[in-house]
C-alpha cells in the first residue's frame, strides 16, 4: 500500500468522524455556530468521505463505507457520552394488567410485530432484488450493493414500523411497496 493510498484512507476517516461530530454537535446545541451551519458542515464532510472513498475503492463500496462507518463513530461517540441516571425509586410492585384492553393490546402488539419483522423481511428482499436487476453496474457487484443492503433496509423498516405512530399508514405504505416490487420483479 503507497503512502498516499494510506493518506487517503486516512482523510477519509477523519471527514466521516468530523461529520458525525458536527451532527452530534448540532444535535446537543453545543455548536458555537447556528445548528443549521454546522449541520452544512456535517454534510460536506460527508460527501467529502464519500468522494475519498469512492476515488480509493470505487463508488459501489464507497456507499457501503459511508453507510457504516458513519454509524460505527456515531455509535461510540453516543456511547462515551452516556448520562446513566440514578434510579433511586426502585420499587418491585408489579402493576396491574388491566383486562379490558389488555387482550386488545397484545393482538396489536403482535399484529404490529408481525408487520415489523416478517413482512419488513420480505419487503427488503424483494427490494433488494429489485435493485440487484436494475442498478447500473457489474452483476457481481450488484449482488454484493444488494447484499450489503438488505440488512439496513430490513433494520430500516422495522425500525420505522415500530417508531411510527400511525400503524394504518406504515403498514399500508410498506404493503404498498411490497406490491410495487413483486410486480417490477414479474414484469422482467
Amino acid at each position: 500500500m503507497a503512502i498516499k493510498e494510506i493518506l487517503l484512507w486516512l482523510a477519509a476517516l477523519m471527514t466521516s468522524g468530523l461529520g458525525v461530530a458536527c451532527l452530534y454537535l448540532s444535535w446537543k446545541g453545543l455548536s458555537a455556530v447556528s445548528k443549521r451551519i454546522t449541520r452544512i458542515v456535517a454534510l460536506v464532510f460527508l460527501y467529502l468521505s464519500f468522494y475519498i472513498f469512492k476515488e480509493l475503492v470505487g463508488w459501489e463500496f464507497a456507499l457501503v463505507f459511508v453507510a457504516i462507518i458513519p454509524v460505527l463513530f456515531a455509535w461510540v461517540l453516543t456511547f462515551a457520552n452516556r448520562q446513566i441516571k440514578n434510579n433511586k425509586k426502585i420499587t418491585n410492585k408489579v402493576p396491574a394488567i388491566d383486562n379490558k384492553t389488555g387482550w386488545l393490546t397484545r393482538v396489536k402488539d403482535i399484529w404490529r410485530f408481525i408487520v415489523a419483522i416478517p413482512l419488513a423481511l420480505i419487503i427488503s428482499v424483494l427490494l433488494c432484488t429489485v435493485l440487484a436487476f436494475y442498478l447500473p453496474m457489474g452483476e457481481i457487484n450488484r449482488v454484493i450493493l444488494a447484499t450489503f443492503l438488505l440488512p439496513i433496509l430490513w433494520g430500516g423498516l422495522c425500525s420505522w414500523v415500530l417508531a411510527d405512530g400511525q400503524f394504518k399508514r406504515s403498514g399500508l405504505t410498506l404493503l404498498i411497496l411490497g406490491m410495487a416490487s413483486f410486480t417490477t420483479l414479474y414484469l422482467m
